[in-house]
Formats: structure tokens, sequence, C-alpha cells
């Protein structure tokens, strides 16, 4: 997922209208003239977001509109341009990230990796990007349905504000406790109050530990059970 964004390009596709139930498995995207591995999905009519790594799973950098093929079937599609995700401000991202700040990841080792993979995420950032962070709390702090979550959040496009959101919950408010699926549960219900065209997208860092919530992974939002 870190490598999705990091070796993300914006494609602007003429000929299909990816708003009349075009699903991205209909579509079939190629790079031309080497291997790769492609992700990609639909973030507007005639907008698809690419990312491409080779063999070593690193991000191929510096492709063009002219180094792919789009089509549909035996239809081909006209290739307007092609982006890197972070220069270009045709599509706004609501990313909502939930980081495992307990005890565990330290007696793990796993803080200076997860925060070095959050430092190249938040270099992906724009100004028009929409960020929440949601990190565990000893205390319940947000409530959904009849759960009280344990979990603090924060929102910015601010990377500096981020970073220090983020370092001061990995480093002097880590919890005792695990309660990896209450942050995701209110990870969920952020991404379920944002407007339905949005594109919304939710990444965890975690060591899959979780031995306190009061939600289960059968949780899918407000209105929905748990």
């Amino acid at each position: 997922m870190k490598n999705f964004w990091l070796s993300s390009l914006l494609l602007l596709v003429f000929a299909f209208n990816f708003g009349n139930g075009l699903a991205a498995e209909d579509i079939k995207v190629v790079v031309r003239n080497q291997k790769a591995a492609l992700s990609y999905q639909i973030v507007d009519e005639g907008k698809l977001l690419v990312s491409v790594l080779d063999d070593d799973e690193k991000p191929i950098r510096g492709l063009t509109s002219e180094d792919f093929n789009v089509g549909i079937g035996i239809q081909k599609a006209e290739i307007l341009s092609a982006a890197p995700l972070e220069t270009t401000e045709a599509v706004a991202l609501n990313i909502v990230f939930v980081v495992d700040n307990s005890f565990s990841m330290k007696e793990r080792h796993a803080v200076k990796p997860l925060q070095k993979a959050m430092d190249e995420f938040l270099k992906t950032v724009r100004p028009i990007d929409n960020i929440h962070l949601v990190v565990f709390d000893d205390h319940p702090t947000m409530k959904v349905e009849q759960h009280a979550l344990h979990t603090k959040t924060y929102n910015s496009s601010d990377i500096l504000k981020l970073q220090n959101f983020l370092r001061e919950s990995l480093e002097q408010r880590s919890t005792g406790k695990t309660f990896l699926y209450e942050a995701m549960a209110a990870g969920i219900e952020i991404v379920r109050r944002m407007p339905a065209k949005d594109n919304k997208f939710m990444v965890v860092f975690s060591d899959g530990e979780d031995l306190n919530s009061s939600v289960s992974t059968a949780y899918r939002g407000a209105g929905q059970g748990n």
C-alpha cells in the first residue's frame, strides 16, 4: 500500500465514461515495452489512479501517457495525460491512517520503521488532500453507536502538524492496551461521514495485535451492526 501512493500517477483518459457503473475490473491498463505490476482504480469520470512497480516492488518513475494502453475489450481509449499524484491538483483525496501506538509496537521495535513509512506517505500529501490520523488512547474519546472507542483523531493537510501529532502519539502517548479494532471502527466512521462521491481511502499501520477492543472485525459502520 505504501508503494501505491509513492508510485501513483493520475491518467486522464478520453472516450470512457467511468460514471455509468463501470468498475476498475472492466478496464485493462498495460504498460508498454516493460514488465511491471499495476494497481489502479477509478477516481473520477475519465480519471484513473495508477501505481506501477517493478519486480522488486519499487516505483517506476518517469512514465508518460505514451507508456500506457487503456482499453475495455476491443475499445481503446486516448490517454490525454499522465501526471505524478504529488504534482497534480486535479483530484483531491481523503485518506484515513489508522496507526497503532500501543506499547507492543515498542516491544517489537516497530516504531521507527512505522515512522519512516508514515514520513514517506506524508511527503506526498498536497494542500488539497484531507488527512485523518487515528491512534489509540487510554481513555474513550469517540462514541459510535453504543461503543465508546479508545481512540484519538487528528485532521489536517499540514504535513508538519501531522508529523508532530504522530510523533507525540508514538513516543509520548503510547497505550498499555491494544485497541486496533476500535481504531479501525473509528476510521470507518470517519470515512462513512465523508460525501459519497469523494475519493476515500483507509490505511492501517499495526502489528495486528488486539486484546482490548469492544468491537470485533465484524464491525461495518454505524447502523450496520458490530
